[in-house]
């Protein structure tokens, strides 16, 4: 208790930062280099105290770039350098920039609808889908810029995807600028390319990373292909010279399978999908019968062995590129934690991150999350109950730093406490109904009871023939009580659990949508009787004994 005192009075004051030689940081980050020096020059009267205020805030700020690109799998090397870099880095790293890198994107593919040929009702006027056109490069050129400032020019001209990005977008802007000055379209090219910038957005850095691990993939998958096509080629040569003089035969003079080698190959190959089997056999087979065994072996080998060991190296190969993604992953984010571990510790303790600094890197790295959530994540953290983080506890910043902390509430705690009395009593009472365990055995004898009901009138149906199962599908008695016993329990349910509850189980969403649908097959077939068939959806109702049985198990 004393420790968690000591911690809360620390957050509540973490914005006061000591003057004291007891709070120097222990590193300067790139950002906050030659901040003195920048101090000075404004003619600053108070430089120690501005200096350390605001290198502190600069580390807070690196260290928060540091773990996002951490988190983002961003290069460390692509840091920004200096402080002079940090205005391009918070811009290209904005959300609304990235919002409008995608809508840009977005519109460059939307212009396939209408660019001619293009969809008759989108068509525009040339002028009007190159202007466009240049709107959509010019923005994704702001983004090279911005790249290119916060990196410098050097790693920008290394990094290939980028320079290759950089191409495409000059081809494309010379392309539309000639489109405009011709006012007519000409055949591009460019237009296939445009994908290329989507996919390189950040909200498809997933996606990205998929046709990455596709094309690593590639050389053993490849190398088993050329395997498969080789023994394809030697059955096929070996077939040609065995079955090709079967042609001058009167009964199969249109066997053309194997009248050439490239007749014999194609054949072999529309077989390893068994697409002309046994067409493809029986000409050799009528005149010689042990020729099936050709076919036999040629299966046996291609399907069943290469094929499957195909199938075997593209898992084991996708399978080993994600365990080592993964893996580089977790040691980047490690490094990541560790550049950002060494600009929040002091000079006077440079082994833990007291509180007040971890709670200025959350304000630049989760500025949207509240004090008292910064303050759970840090005990989370914080394993030795200390007031301090170790760089073994800092290591797991990312996995708590998703976490989201509500106040616990109790077993039987009822949504509706907060009501008005007799509401509040009324909607206790209720939530107890919708918790007592013979409401729910009632509601699964009702299920058992419409299961039986249901199979008895099918069987009846179907033994009487003229009974037309169509006119049976119109409202019964019956239905409308199992239904209206169904509509019961889902308001019980919700009015006691209250909405959020109820609605965050999947058994509970199934209920009130299959509730929901035979409401409306029931209400619908009042007014127009081709609604029978929403009585279809009325037997999934019976899915519930999929719960009966886990609940059983559990």
């Amino acid at each position: 208790m004393e420790n968690d005192r000591e911690l809360l009075y620390s957050t509540q004051h973490s914005r006061t930062f000591s003057t004291g030689s007891d709070d120097e940081a222990n590193e300067s980050g790139n950002i906050a280099g030659d901040l003195s020096y920048r101090i000075r020059q404004s003619g600053s009267t108070n430089v120690p105290c501005d200096s350390q205020r605001i290198h502190w805030d600069l580390n807070y700020q690196e260290a928060a770039i540091f773990l996002q690109e951490g988190g983002n799998n961003d290069k460390l090397y692509y840091h920004p350098q200096n402080q002079d870099a940090l205005p391009a880095y918070l811009i290209a790293h904005n959300t609304l920039f990235y919002l409008l890198d995608l809508g840009a994107s977005l519109l460059l593919m939307s212009l396939a609808m209408c660019e001619s040929p293009a969809v008759s009702k989108l068509q525009l006027p040339v002028a009007a889908h190159a202007s466009l056109e240049i709107f959509g490069i010019a923005i994704l050129v702001l983004k090279l810029f911005l790249n290119m400032r916060w990196i410098g020019v050097r790693s920008f001209v290394r990094h290939k995807r980028t320079m290759i990005k950089a191409a495409v977008l000059i081809v494309m802007l010379v392309e539309a600028i000639v489109v405009i000055i011709r006012q007519t379209n000409h055949f591009r090219v460019t237009r296939s390319l445009r994908p290329i910038f989507l996919i390189d957005s950040y909200y498809c850095r997933g996606v990205r990373r998929f046709v990455r691990q596709i094309l690593q993939s590639l050389p053993p998958i490849l190398d088993m292909i050329a395997l498969l096509l080789f023994f394809m080629l030697i059955f096929s040569i070996l077939g040609f010279y065995l079955f090709s003089q079967q042609q001058g035969d009167l009964v199969f003079a249109d066997n053309y399978f194997f009248r050439t080698i490239e007749d014999s190959f194609v054949s072999l190959f529309i077989l390893l999908t068994t697409a002309n089997f046994p067409d493809v056999m029986m000409p050799s087979y009528a005149r010689n019968k042990s020729s099936a065994v050709f076919f036999i072996v040629y299966l046996a080998i291609e399907l069943y062995f290469f094929m499957n060991l195909l199938l075997a190296v593209v898992y084991d190969t996708f399978n080993n590129i994600e365990k080592e993604k993964l893996k580089k992953l977790f040691m980047h984010k490690r490094k990541a934690c560790q550049h950002a571990f060494n600009l929040l510790v002091t000079k006077q303790n440079s082994s833990t991150i007291h509180l007040k600094h971890f709670v200025g890197l959350m304000k630049y790295y989760k500025p949207k999350k509240s004090r008292r959530d910064v303050y759970l994540a840090f005990k989370f953290l914080n394993h030795s109950k200390t007031s301090n983080l170790s760089l073994d506890e800092f290591y797991s910043v990312y996995e708590v730093a998703l976490l989201t902390w509500t106040a616990k509430q109790g077993a039987g705690s009822v949504w509706s406490t907060h009501f008005y009395y007799p509401l509040n009593k009324i909607f206790v009472g209720i939530f107890k109904f919708a918790n007592w365990k013979w409401f729910d055995r009632f509601i699964y004898l009702v299920i058992a009871a419409n299961f039986v009901w249901i199979m008895v009138d099918t069987i009846q149906i179907s033994t009487n023939p003229s009974i037309e199962a169509k006119n049976d599908f119109h409202t019964t008695w019956y239905s409308i009580v199992f239904v209206a016993i169904y509509f019961v329990e889902v308001i019980i349910k919700i009015l006691g659990l209250g909405p959020k509850k109820y609605f965050t189980s999947g058994w509970n969403i199934f209920d009130f949508l299959v509730t929901v649908s035979s409401l409306v097959g029931i209400f619908g077939e009042l007014f127009e009787e081709s609604f029978y068939y929403i009585a279809v959806l009325r037997p999934f109702r019976l899915l519930r004994f999929v719960l009966i049985y886990s609940t059983l198990r559990m």
